[in-house]
């Protein structure tokens, strides 16, 4: 009789297991399955283009010939950009959220969101014309918001201070404003299929500010790493609530710095050298993401810049595994680093073919399915001070070196050009 009870618990035993491992595989194959999203995508529509504060070309003067609209005449530059990334082809778009800039005025102008009743925040800019439209534009199938809650300090519209002990109302407010946004971008765009990826603008460069304003290490890892957690919480509890949308949001955490590092210099002041820390070493692991992006700055000049970027990318991808979040990992899969910035200024002198080789490394990378995004630094020259010239098209709405590449690459039917039609002969020979 024990040896028929045995012979009975065995075999349910053995039954709930097979029926576990079936449950276990078909979540699993879903899983994949799932993973596959951020891939069924071409490569050509992961391809993103970044327009922030930059020198707008004259009317009459982008590619191609057309009558200025009325938001182009009022001096609406989000408006004005839409028309040039639309001829290039982008289905990728990154912009800039925030107090700071309103795509009307210059950076911190006294005149920034003066359309706004105070106070100003991101769910009232995102309901301004000029962003819905470019929100709702069919042609973008990813929409890329580097966001930042609005705060007021007594010099107009800004973000959250870091820089010194953040009261714990100011948490709550970031909070509820990144909250608000997605609930607002739900309630909006929920029944279409586009995918929204909100994320900070490199953590290290927040970290560095607050490292030599505070000079205190912890003091200045806890607050970015409280900010940056706060953002996914927001952004994860406003998600939960929109179960049946179509509308894919996403919290991500960017950082700049790979093997290089924040450290204290001779003159007492912190700074990017060999040794040190940085966001990924010191913050990420005490975080909750649904992807990272990598502003690739640290790799874009190296001679090889295949292998460098692909070897960084691995790396990153290795460290930060344990932080994905399920619904990363559905839609990224194993590749969850995307390129949130790459990009080559004309003042680096390098040769176009240098240029050339350095971005079809990147368009590899796309098309192999080891990158789900990319996006390029940026769509006009920068008109904020340091290195300016990184813009598809120049003050004068030509074409640059780099601008060619990209609109030959979006333009072809082919994966990959074989050559460039319009730069000088020297740059088609580095992508044969």
């Amino acid at each position: 009789m024990r040896n028929r009870k045995k012979e009975g618990v065995v075999k349910s035993l053995a039954k709930t297991i097979r029926m576990t491992v079936l449950v276990a595989g078909l979540l699993f194959v879903a899983s994949l399955s799932n993973a596959q999203d951020g891939l069924r995508q071409p490569a050509s529509e992961r391809l993103g283009i970044y327009h922030w504060f930059g020198q707008t070309p004259g009317l009459g003067q982008t590619p191609e010939p057309r009558q200025a609209t009325a938001s182009e005449a009022s001096g609406d530059g989000l408006s004005r950009a839409v028309g040039d990334i639309e001829r290039f082809g982008f289905r990728t778009v990154r912009i800039f959220v925030g107090g700071r800039y309103d795509y009307l005025h210059p950076l911190r102008s006294p005149h920034r969101f003066a359309e706004l009743q105070e106070p100003v925040t991101l769910a009232k800019i995102l309901a301004l014309p000029r962003y819905k439209r470019i929100l709702e534009n069919p042609q973008f199938k990813t929409m890329w918001l580097t966001a930042y809650p609005v705060f007021h300090y007594g010099e107009g519209p800004d973000e959250i201070d870091l820089r010194r002990p953040v009261a714990e109302h100011e948490w709550q407010q970031e909070y509820q404003q990144l909250r608000e946004m997605v609930e607002w971008l739900y309630r909006n765009f929920g029944g279409l299929d586009k995918v929204i990826l909100i994320s900070n603008h490199e953590a290290d460069e927040k970290l560095l500010e607050a490292l030599n304003s505070a000079g205190r290490q912890e003091l200045a890892v806890d607050n970015v790493v409280r900010d940056l957690d706060t953002r996914f919480r927001a952004v994860a509890d406003g998600r939960r609530e929109f179960p049946a949308a179509r509308l894919k949001v996403f919290s991500g955490v960017e950082v700049s710095l790979w093997r290089l590092q924040l450290g204290r210099t001779a003159a007492g002041n912190y700074a990017k050298q060999a040794t040190g820390m940085n966001a990924l070493g010191a913050v990420l692991p005490r975080l909750r993401f649904d992807f990272v992006s990598f502003s690739a700055w640290e790799t874009v000049a190296q001679s090889d810049v295949a292998a460098v970027l692909s070897t960084a990318l691995e790396e990153i991808e290795k460290r930060t595994q344990r932080g994905l979040t399920t619904a990363g990992r559905e839609f990224f899969g194993p590749r969850h680093v995307l390129l949130g910035e790459f990009g080559y200024a004309r003042e680096w002198k390098l040769p176009q073919a240098a240029v050339a080789k350095g971005i079809h490394a990147v368009l590899k990378l796309l098309d192999s399915g080891q990158l789900r995004y990319a996006v390029y630094w940026q769509l006009y020259d920068n008109a904020a001070e340091g290195i300016k010239q990184f813009g598809l098209l120049d003050p004068g709405g030509e074409f640059t070196c780099a601008g060619e590449v990209l609109m030959t690459y979006l333009r072809e039917e082919e994966a990959l050009p074989t050559q460039v039609a319009f730069c000088r002969s020297e740059m088609a020979e580095a992508v044969r």
